[in-house]
């Protein structure tokens, strides 16, 4: 079990309504081990963006249990689970969320320099991590200035910054034309960009989730592993 990063356990997440209880997760399981790759993919609206929300700590289950390397991460205090959040796991968006007056390199930096490292050391590891996805000539480059793609290899190189041990991923390609939805799908199985990190990701893009070493399918708030 020394390999397994999370656990959750019987996770269920539902809502009261004035029409009654909405139940978007019902006893959920799933693990997630060092190096693996988890593609989540569901009808939308079936709890997939809900879920990875939860496993990345984003939201709490209704029920359940969930396990960061054996340790009840629901017992955490808020400033615990964000420590975990800034070192142990890194999240993705389908919308790159970029900061829009920071250029690419300084987007990248930021999470290093939040954590306290010098800005010339934070800079030359943001350089050499846009480099890896063939961005090292848009260093300066706005958000505003960079296309859908582009901006999405700048996401990803800020998200793998601080060498997180799980990247969660939400719809990573659903806002992209097949040329950069194409180029973000390798990067993303890269294996020397991302070295023993794990990847959850969420996505309607069955090729893309036909990559993943496991391929989990979330349907009437449960789920099951499918081949």
């Amino acid at each position: 079990m020394d390999d397994v990063l999370i656990c959750a356990e019987n996770i269920k997440k539902s809502y009261e309504r004035k029409s009654g209880r909405l139940e978007i997760l019902r006893n959920v399981s799933l693990t997630v081990k060092k190096g693996e790759s988890i593609s989540i993919v569901g009808k939308s609206g079936s709890g997939k963006s809900t879920l990875i929300s939860i496993l990345a700590l984003l939201m709490s289950p209704t029920e359940g249990k969930l396990l960061y390397c054996g340790k009840d991460a629901l017992l955490l205090k808020d400033d615990e689970k964000t420590e975990i959040r800034r070192t142990f796991i890194s999240y993705m968006f389908q919308n790159s969320l970029l900061f829009e007056d920071l250029n690419a390199l300084e987007n990248v930096a930021m999470p290093l320099l939040i954590r306290g490292e010098e800005k010339k050391k934070a800079y030359a590891e943001a350089k050499n991590m846009l480099s890896l996805v063939q961005m090292d000539t848009r260093l300066s480059h706005l958000p505003s200035e960079l296309s859908l793609g582009e901006r999405q290899r700048v996401a990803l190189s800020r998200a793998l910054i601080t060498r997180p041990s799980v990247l969660f991923l939400d719809e990573p390609t659903g806002s992209l034309d097949e040329k950069s939805r194409a180029e973000v799908e390798r990067l993303l199985f890269d294996t020397q960009l991302l070295s023993t990190t794990s990847l959850v990701l969420v996505t309607h893009d069955m090729d893309l989730a036909g990559r993943a070493e496991r391929r989990m399918l979330l349907s009437g708030g449960s789920i099951e592993e499918i081949r």
